[in-house]
């Protein structure tokens, strides 16, 4: 359902509580997120709309603040070594105002962390390292610095820092919502796909030249405009951009995502789940279990390896994420799978404030050893 507010076309908020936006609106936001990379011609065809109507829709969408597009650099065969995800319990001593200032001022300059967010209690951060010691390094120094300002009150239990070097991890979901928007908005049209567990790329490490660390930069910092706009940005062709992009698409080293806002999704949980699996548990072993939980979860990240593995998700209301975690709990422990109880964090969506919103640019240049130039001063 479409209003008009101060002027300007944009969607009622209370639709995103009601899920009352109308069916084509439904359509293209879920294949504005499925097919993230395809124009609105294709998009018209999918899904069996005029391309007009794809267009308009889309915009208003957009404007209304539904989606951003992302660039996600995908560094493991640039040298990037591993991820590491961590929840951390938030001192309830602190405003959570106090809390979030606290937060952004610490993680603002790490530039190994590429995305945080925290509700009253709780803390959720994404970094990326180039080596193991680099990680546990900065693990130990954003600890101290938060129990120095007294942000969290403790230091967290040891084995508790989730970490996945990329050879040895599948990345089964990094912020991909299209199921997710098939569920909860329920497109009949759209139908839900047999999930894959992907293969570990033994391609081997890969160079980009001086040109191609430009466009690469360049698409990231600038997701949402054309190949001729990132072009002028950076001094390059749109020839060349395009032709490195499709490479860069074409290597697996970037992937485009369209996010939703998920406050206007309608629900109300956000699910962090952090686990270790019993010795021999592998991901060969349990790949029905995966697959099974890939296929009937509302997950948005899912990062396993043969001895662990975290996952997010989203829940309508409590019950429903009570019943999603029972189902999940007793397939993994009948199965004999977890050797310990999994730490399950349960989120406040609309509590949710984001600290650091998908900031790569640092971490890409320490991936792909870019040093800023020194500053001249004016003789």
């Amino acid at each position: 359902m479409v209003t008009k507010e101060s002027g300007k076309n944009v969607l009622a908020k209370s639709s995103a509580i009601d899920n009352d936006i109308s069916v084509n609106e439904r359509k293209v936001l879920y294949a504005v997120v499925k097919w993230s990379t395809a124009n609105d011609r294709v998009l018209s065809k999918k899904i069996g709309l005029k391309m007009s109507t794809v267009t308009a829709i889309r915009n208003r969408l957009k404007r209304a603040g539904w989606f951003k597009t992302v660039r996600i650099p995908l560094l493991g065969r640039l040298g990037c070594e591993m991820m590491v995800v961590d929840c951390f319990r938030i001192s309830p001593t602190i405003k959570p105002e106090d809390a979030v200032k606290g937060f952004k001022e610490i993680l603002g300059p790490v530039g190994s962390c590429i995305y945080a967010f925290a509700d009253r209690f709780h803390l959720i951060t994404i970094r990326l390292h180039t080596t193991y010691s680099d990680a546990f390094n900065a693990g130990n120094i954003l600890v101290d610095s938060f129990i120095e300002k007294g942000l969290i009150n403790q230091r967290p239990a040891k084995g508790a820092e989730n970490v996945f070097p990329y050879a040895h991890s599948r990345n089964l979901n990094f912020f991909r919502f299209a199921d997710i928007i098939r569920r909860i908005f329920k497109v009949e049209s759209a139908q839900a796909e047999e999930p894959e567990i992907p293969e570990v790329d033994v391609r081997g490490q890969m160079r980009l030249s001086n040109i191609e660390k430009r466009v690469y930069m360049g698409l990231i910092a600038n997701p949402d405009i054309v190949d001729n706009h990132v072009g002028k940005k950076i001094g390059v062709t749109r020839q060349s951009v395009t032709k490195i992009r499709k490479r860069l698409l074409g290597e697996n080293l970037l992937e485009t995502v369209r996010i939703p806002d998920l406050k206007m999704l309608g629900s109300h949980i956000l699910a962090f789940a952090s686990y270790r699996l019993a010795s021999g548990a592998n991901i060969a072993k349990r790949r029905k279990a995966m697959i099974w939980t890939m296929k009937e979860l509302p997950e948005f990240l899912n990062i396993a390896s043969d001895s662990a593995g975290v996952l997010m998700g989203l829940g309508k209301d409590f019950d429903e994420t009570q019943d999603y975690i029972h189902k999940v709990l007793n397939l993994y422990f009948r199965e004999g799978y977890f050797d310990s109880e999994p730490q399950i964090t349960l989120l406040s969506v609309n509590d949710t404030k984001v600290i650091k919103d998908f900031d790569f640019g640092p971490v890409v240049k320490a991936t792909l050893g870019i040093r800023d130039k020194p500053e001249t001063k004016n003789k």
